[in-house]
């Protein structure tokens, strides 16, 4: 599987844990919960970044077998479906608010960043998002490529 393929599915999967929160928040406790919020909007989607990673990695040091430039391959891939499930996710959740948004029980699509912040919140999210799958991608696709080279000398 390609790694935009495999970011992307697991942007998707972010997304939609990010507007279930939006909505049980506002529509199911009828106040956001703190809780709730940081769960669903912030540590989920981040351990979803770092299984794409994870994910991506270990699947291309066990389709490569054992090769020199296997190793770096696999971390690399696991790099490029953080970083496309990180930008899948924000954007998606953009997306969420404009066209979700009397569905979710928000006013207006500023008010899933922020009121105060509207677009430029979208905007740090964005490259804040990026970062975290760069990150979160790379450390993902290390673990996993280690994990395949471990079982594939076994």
């Amino acid at each position: 599987m390609h790694p935009l393929r495999i970011g992307s599915v697991y942007g998707l999967i972010a997304a939609v844990v990010q507007v279930a929160t939006i909505y049980v928040n506002h529509k199911v406790l009828s106040s956001a919960n703190g809780f709730v919020g940081f769960f669903g909007a912030f540590l989920i989607p981040l351990v979803l970044l770092y299984l794409s990673g994870h994910f991506a990695g270990r699947h291309k040091r066990l389709t490569e077998k054992t090769t020199a430039t296997s190793g770096p391959n696999a971390i690399l891939h696991g790099t490029s479906a953080g970083v496309t499930s990180g930008l899948i996710f924000i954007i998606l959740v953009g997306l969420s608010g404009k066209y979700l948004g009397s569905f979710l029980g928000i006013a207006n699509a500023h008010d899933v960043f922020g009121s105060v912040l509207g677009a430029l919140g979208f905007v740090f999210a964005l490259i804040g998002w990026f970062f975290a799958g760069l990150i979160l991608g790379s450390f993902g696709g290390l673990l996993g490529d280690s994990l395949a080279h471990k079982q594939l000398k076994a």
